[in-house]
């Protein structure tokens, strides 16, 4: 009697019933999809020591990470990934014009659809920290996409976050939309690490952008890149390269180990009749091991806030052509035996 009387006292989950040959009693299968549920809605789903190894999209992975989203969006706080590895196949959105989200790690997101996020609402805003961002192949897919797609008149602030693409960009930006990335890391993107076209803004404070496919930094249009504080480090091609009518603003960078011997560190150029760059310096620019020259400006280019040494080319000749461009307050430029200049500019 007494047996049956704490028996009455569990939840119906836990009760069950001894089999006729006396072997322990096993929870009914309603217990077991209780737990399974309590383990994917509350229990962190990957290591708190770095992304998560690759693995494909799980359904509930996507229905943890929209909960959360919905979470975030309508009590307008921020939400945590708690440790979580997510996989997913198709782009995270936010859910309408003018939504905010702040989702924080730890935690690593994975997918191999056009973009990890896709941020393109009216006036969207989105801040991620602490997170990992890990953008898989896509496939056959024929565009190569992104870990971070902001378009629109959206807005992204990056803050403590590693971004990588397998065959894309680390972050792409368009239209009138806007990325600010703050002490982040950008590694290993098949094709550049960030890209700002349209008229799009892109800013990067004490960050780090490595070993890039194509380029560190690339930008065309009308858009604005400020980069400060940061290093772009061993580019396919060129660590930044500015084109069209795009303003480009240096505040104490380093340019390093470039692996192309014919495209420059720096390279900034506006050729057409209806191109117009400004190229803008403050404190040190340093160059270290470029495989070619360290600074090419062509075209109509305006210069502001810098002496700029000169020469022909990178030919080692010691007898360099000193110019000062401008006589604005100074910034210098620094390499290991000075820079290697070419300037082809025109009015």
């Amino acid at each position: 009697e007494s047996v049956q009387r704490k028996r009455k006292d569990l939840p119906m989950a836990a009760r069950s019933s001894p089999s006729s040959s006396g072997a322990a009693a096993r929870p009914s299968v309603g217990s077991w999809w209780w737990w399974w549920l309590l383990l994917v809605l509350v229990a962190p789903g990957g290591s708190l020591q770095g992304p998560c190894p690759s693995s494909p999209a799980v359904p509930g992975d996507a229905a943890v990470l929209r909960a959360l989203i919905e979470e975030g969006v309508s009590h307008g706080e921020p939400v945590s990934l708690g440790g979580r590895c997510l996989s997913v196949s198709e782009p995270i959105k936010l859910p309408s014009p003018g939504s905010f989200l702040h989702l924080r790690g730890p935690g690593t997101l994975r997918s191999t659809a056009h973009s990890i996020f896709q941020v393109g609402g009216n006036r969207q805003q989105l801040v991620l920290e602490g997170l990992d961002l890990v953008h898989e192949t896509c496939g056959d897919r024929r565009e190569v996409g992104a870990a971070l797609f902001v378009l629109g008149k959206s807005a992204v602030t990056v803050r403590n976050c590693s971004l990588t693409s397998h065959q894309g960009f680390g972050i792409w930006v368009v239209q009138r939309g806007r990325v600010d990335l703050v002490g982040s890391r950008v590694e290993r993107c098949g094709r550049s690490g960030a890209v700002c076209f349209g008229d799009a803004k892109l800013s990067l404070h004490e960050c780090v952008v490595r070993e890039s496919g194509i380029h560190g930094v690339c930008a065309r249009g009308r858009s604005s890149i400020t980069l400060a504080s940061s290093t772009i480090l061993a580019s396919g091609n060129r660590g930044v390269f500015a084109y069209h009518n795009v303003t480009c603003e240096l505040h104490e960078c380093l340019i390093a180990n470039t692996r192309s011997s014919d495209l420059a560190g720096l390279q900034v150029e506006a050729l057409r009749p209806e191109d117009h760059c400004v190229l803008r310096l403050r404190g040190t620019t340093s160059f270290r091991g470029n495989g070619g020259l360290d600074v090419l400006l062509r075209g109509k280019v305006s210069l502001e806030s810098l002496p700029l040494p000169v020469d022909g080319g990178h030919d080692g000749d010691d007898d360099r052509e000193v110019k000062t461009v401008l006589a604005a307050p100074p910034a210098e430029w620094t390499s290991e035996n000075g820079p290697r200049v070419r300037l082809e500019l025109t009015t």
